[in-house]
């Protein structure tokens, strides 16, 4: 008779079994090392910038006017924006509220129904990663840019 073992751990897999394709080279690293609870605690932060409403109204020429209600510790602020995108929107919103940040690495996928998003933001000389994930795309942006807007603080 024989019998098979099996050695392989049996701790929780790694975050990069969430995700059906590579991740950005600069996240890959942590996404291979860290658990998913460990992942999603680094790179979407409880606290810090949130967003609570996010509405999007087709304009003409091809823009979009965005409202957004985004929260931190001691603010909240209703914001509107015309833009071509999403990420155009917020960027300006958050500009307007003495913010400024720049989208220097973009990564999408669907996991599932929903689609996740990491958003690499550059301020005062910082770099992070963040990640969103929502049933839209657009707002799954949105949630990255702000958690990595909060990593570089």
């Amino acid at each position: 008779m024989t019998t098979l073992l099996d050695h392989r751990s049996t701790t929780a897999p790694c975050a990069s079994a969430h995700f059906p394709g590579l991740l950005p080279r600069a996240v890959r690293a942590d996404a291979d090392a860290l658990s998913w609870e460990s992942f999603s605690a680094t790179y979407a932060p409880d606290g810090g910038t949130r967003l609570g409403s996010w509405h999007a109204t087709s304009t003409r020429n091809d823009l979009t006017e965005y409202h957004a209600t985004i929260a931190t510790a001691d603010r909240i602020w209703s914001l509107r924006e015309t833009a071509t995108g999403p990420l155009a929107a917020v960027t300006a919103m958050l500009h307007a509220t003495g913010v400024c940040v720049e989208i220097t690495g973009l990564h999408q996928q669907r996991i599932g129904a929903q689609t996740a998003m990491l958003v690499e933001v550059e301020r005062d000389g910082r770099r992070a990663w963040g990640l969103g994930i929502d049933d839209a795309g657009d707002r799954a942006g949105v949630i990255a840019l702000l958690h990595a807007l909060d990593r570089t603080a």
